[in-house]
């Protein structure tokens, strides 16, 4: 509620966290000893790594080489946005990747369509390795001696570049 009234995201976030806490009717000491610290550590990490990927400037330079490609017009501009959300997403795993790509998204006035395809991309991009999204990391942590590295991406890679396709074919033609 107090997202939709336009409060603070980090201080709306942290007041929900209370509410949930107390309402719980268990001891915060109790809650906060499930928390995966080691997991939170990594996920933060990514963001230090995006953090210092823009204080080297590498986020510049990168962007110079990027916005050309994603604001071709039409169907070339979806496909280069597409493939490079893809692979992004697996370097730095899918979150962090959009608060990158979202520097770049949409500048040119194009509307709701990048917005839509990189929401998407990002999102089925996380299918393709163990690293494209943290939630696969979660999984992992549980799953490691069923599943590999090498076991996910035969899995994945297939089911991403057909969801991928598929959902890049439909957006652009409903958009």
């Amino acid at each position: 509620m107090g997202f939709i009234a336009g409060l603070d995201l980090a201080w709306t976030a942290l007041a929900g966290a209370v509410v949930a806490v107390v309402i719980s009717g268990r001891a915060p000491r109790q809650i906060f000893a499930q928390v995966d610290g080691p997991l939170l550590l990594f996920f933060a990490a990514l963001f230090v790594i995006v953090g210092g990927l823009q204080a080297a400037h590498i986020l510049a330079l990168a962007g110079g080489l990027i916005q050309p490609l994603i604001d071709a017009p039409g169907a070339l501009g979806a496909f280069h946005l597409s493939w490079i959300s893809t692979v992004a997403s697996n370097v730095v795993s899918n979150v962090p990747w959009v608060l990158v790509a979202i520097r770049w998204i949409g500048l040119d006035g194009a509307g709701l369509r990048p917005w839509l395809l990189l929401a998407l991309t990002s999102t089925f991009a996380g299918n393709l390795t163990l690293f494209g999204s943290v939630a696969n990391v979660i999984v992992f942590e549980t799953a490691h001696e069923r599943i590999g590295f090498w076991e996910f991406l035969r899995i994945g890679a297939p089911l991403t570049l057909v969801t991928t396709a598929v959902g890049v074919a439909l957006l652009l033609c409903l958009t």
